[in-house]
């Protein structure tokens, strides 16, 4: 309910002080401005980490130049920039979990809400 996938049959969920989801009204998911990280990360296996983080903002179109520099940023900050061309088999749980975290990065969503 809280991503926007099922619809509350009573109650109303709340982002800050605007309703996002009751039985009356379901704001869509693409326009939460929110990101859901599933318990198994769902990395694509046959993309690097640099893909896997990057997909969204080439999904939505951006300019290479930004995508390289925000990607290039988020690897950073993640900790990330060495593994950028490893594939998910080749790393560890928690180097997973900190491309799953990265793929949802507040720079990359904002990024892609543009």
């Amino acid at each position: 309910m809280d991503a926007g996938f099922v619809e509350p049959s009573a109650g109303e969920i709340r982002a800050g002080d605007r309703v996002i989801s009751s039985p009356a009204f379901t704001l869509p998911p693409e326009q939460r401005k929110m990101s859901m990280i599933f318990q198994s990360y769902a990395l694509w296996p046959h993309m690097t980490v640099a893909q896997n983080v990057g997909y969204g903002l080439a999904l939505r179109r951006l300019p290479r130049s930004d995508i390289a520099k925000r990607l290039d940023e988020i690897l950073r900050v993640t900790k990330l920039e060495a593994l950028a061309e490893r594939y998910p088999g080749e790393l560890s749980g928690g180097q997973q979990q900190r491309v799953a975290l990265a793929r949802v990065d507040r720079r990359a969503r904002d990024a892609a809400a543009r």
